[in-house]
């Protein structure tokens, strides 16, 4: 008798083959988590920025003259993430932080490509 034990003996291909299906299903299932995933990224981006109640009748500008009569409450800017100033939505969040301080105008003193990242709100005088 030989020592030897074949390759089907103990079920050794049956084992392998269990293993095979199983890794394939595990590959499936993390396949299956990025088809959750990625459109929730994709809706949370497209989601509109809430402005604070009167945000939206908040002055922003970057001529001086326009607040000169105005009273000073407080600096502003864009919140900053690890890349830096987060540019999205950011007169909204100026805006937002401007009447968070009981401002109705702001003064752009600092802008990135155009979006404005810092300033100080103001309190106006009613036109």
């Amino acid at each position: 008798m030989s020592d030897k034990v074949a390759p089907n003996q103990f079920g050794v291909r049956r084992i392998q083959r269990r293993l095979r299906i199983a890794h394939r299903e595990v590959l499936h299932m993390h396949h299956s988590r990025w088809l959750i995933v990625v459109p929730l990224i994709g809706l949370s981006a497209c989601a509109p920025y809430v402005l604070a109640p009167g945000a939206a009748d908040v002055r922003l500008t970057k001529v001086a003259a326009d607040v000169a009569g105005c009273t000073a409450v407080g600096n502003i800017q864009v919140p900053k993430d690890s890349d830096g100033s987060d540019l999205r939505n950011a007169e909204g969040r100026l805006k937002n932080q401007t009447i968070g301080l009981g401002g109705n105008a702001a003064l752009v003193t600092e802008s990135v490509l155009g979006t404005p990242t810092t300033g100080v709100a103001y309190r106006c005088p009613p036109k």
